[in-house]
């Protein structure tokens, strides 16, 4: 009943409703009132849930696209040492989580990612064999890419980034192997 008459609802109707809502005099109409009144706050109810609806579908697939360009240049930044893997990795996994729980899944459970993604999400960090071998091949890229663009303020930015990155790296906590070892035993 109720699905049909919503949708029934027309411009056409508006007066009438009006009209009902303000001056419902006879005692026969008032059914029809209430059936109205009924009819229009469920109407605008089910407009606002279709709405919100459609914007946390686009939202959720704006966060998977998202999670999925960030998982290919992680891929990427493992080969390419001027791509950080590890933040487009938390990237990745802070979208998936909001935009789909199955690709959130498959990320953590993946056996090249998921100890990484699983040991971080956990608080417990990261180990320091990473952290080291990061901060290495981070320096030994942007050296490289210092020495060759010539240019000051691009020089000085790199090294801030750098910087920048070394001290987030270092702040992170470092996960004890041993510790690490048996919880998973």
């Amino acid at each position: 009943m109720a699905r049909d008459q919503v949708n029934a609802l027309s411009i056409q109707q508006l007066p009438r409703i009006r009209d009902c809502l303000l001056f419902a005099a006879r005692d026969q109409d008032r059914m029809q009132c209430r059936l109205y009144a009924w009819l229009v706050q469920n109407r605008l109810t089910i407009l606002l849930l279709r709405a919100l609806g459609n914007k946390i579908i686009q939202m959720k697939i704006l966060l998977i696209i998202i999670g999925s360009v960030a998982v290919v240049l992680a891929i990427l930044g493992i080969f390419l040492p001027l791509l950080p893997t590890t933040p487009f990795l938390l990237l990745a996994s802070a979208c998936y989580l909001r935009g789909s729980k199955r690709m959130h899944r498959r990320l953590l459970n993946n056996r090249v990612f998921g100890e990484y993604l699983r040991n971080f999400e956990a608080g417990r960090g990261i180990p320091l064999k990473a952290k080291i071998t990061a901060l290495i091949l981070m320096w030994a890229s942007l050296s490289f890419s210092i020495y060759k663009v010539q240019i000051a303020p691009l020089q000085f930015m790199l090294a801030m980034i750098g910087i920048g990155v070394t001290i987030f790296l270092l702040k992170m906590k470092t996960l004890d192997m041993e510790s690490a070892d048996t919880r998973h035993s």
